[in-house]
């Protein structure tokens, strides 16, 4: 029975690894047919730059003749003449019974090969060094044999560990070949190889300006509670008095008079002000004194002071911050 489940289990495994395969593939297949799509219609449109990335991806996702046939017809009208013939040949490779792709496939290859432009790379690397053709790595085992390249500009790249890379830029033209000297490589020098300089780091306020802004900032914060207290405490005292106005004015509930309802109005005023700034003024000075209290330095009565005095105007009583920091 164990054998027969495990036997199960790893039939059971095989299925579903099958089943996810082929869900991918189907995803596969089912994209390269829609970049197949929007890059023919691009490509009738005279957008090869553009279509011509699409034909690729679909290829990659799914090798199939039209697809291959459709991407070297547009690295053709790009002028990749090498590029494209490389394509028509992998065609007539694969294209087994399709005689039709393959005939067309042959026929232009017999066009295009009069008018590729070769490459042939002189000279001699050591090991290990990398050489790269525009961006694409390039077999050592290369240099000195001709070989088809697009026409237009190239850059082909040298490097090395602990030497300097070296770039050579050359022009191919159309039936034309082209000898590209191989450079040797100069070994790095300290100026190379040596890391870039780090950035400054930033610079911190000093530790005495630190304590200094505390301080000034806890005295203020203090200063600028006590004066919501004092405000605040005024006007509670305020609502206190008119209060037992209003109790003398409207002894029996509602007032009668318009006198004791203007005075019970302004008492719920004075008590909403003292109810806003008495707890206002509790959190102010609370910070203020955590402010004082943590700088690293007891505040010199000459460097920082805060006094509250009281002040008196026509329209009633309060208290003015004073300070000299």
């Amino acid at each position: 029975m164990g054998s027969l489940r495990g036997t199960f289990a790893i039939v059971l495994a095989a299925g579903v690894t099958l089943a996810s395969a082929s869900t991918a593939r189907a995803d596969d297949t089912a994209l390269a047919q829609s970049l197949f799509e929007d890059a023919k219609r691009l490509l009738e449109a005279g957008k090869a730059d553009v279509a011509c990335p699409k034909f690729a991806e679909s290829l990659r996702l799914d090798a199939t003749l039209g697809t291959r046939l459709n991407l070297a017809r547009c690295y053709e009208l790009q002028g990749k003449t090498a590029s494209a013939c490389a394509q028509y040949k992998e065609v007539v490779r694969t294209a087994g019974t399709d005689t039709k792709r393959a005939g067309i496939a042959k026929d232009r290859i017999a066009a295009l090969e009069a008018t590729l432009p070769h490459a042939t790379l002189d000279g001699a690397v050591d090991v290990g060094v990398t050489l790269k053709l525009d961006g694409k790595p390039l077999d050592a085992a290369v240099i000195g044999t001709a070989f088809p390249i697009d026409p237009g500009p190239h850059v082909l790249e040298l490097s090395a560990p602990d030497k300097k890379t070296k770039t050579v830029e050359f022009q191919a033209e159309a039936g034309q070949p082209v000898s590209v000297r191989v450079p040797a490589l100069e070994a790095a020098t300290h100026e190379d190889t040596k890391e870039s300089p780090k950035p400054p780091p930033i610079e911190e306020p000093p530790h005495d300006e630190v304590s200094q802004g505390k301080r000034i900032g806890g005295w203020v914060s203090i200063g600028v509670g006590a004066v919501a207290l004092g405000v605040g405490a005024t006007f509670g005292v305020m609502t206190l008095s008119q209060a037992s106005d209003v109790k003398s004015l409207c002894p029996s509930g509602p007032c009668p008079t318009q006198a004791g309802i203007d005075k019970n109005a302004s008492a719920h005023t004075d008590a909403l002000l003292a109810d806003v700034l008495i707890p206002v003024g509790l959190v102010a000075a609370g910070v203020g004194v955590f402010l004082v209290a943590t700088s690293s330095r007891h505040v010199e009565p000459s460097t920082a002071r805060v006094r509250v005095l009281p002040s008196a105007s026509r329209g009633g009583g309060g208290l003015l911050l004073v300070g000299s920091f």
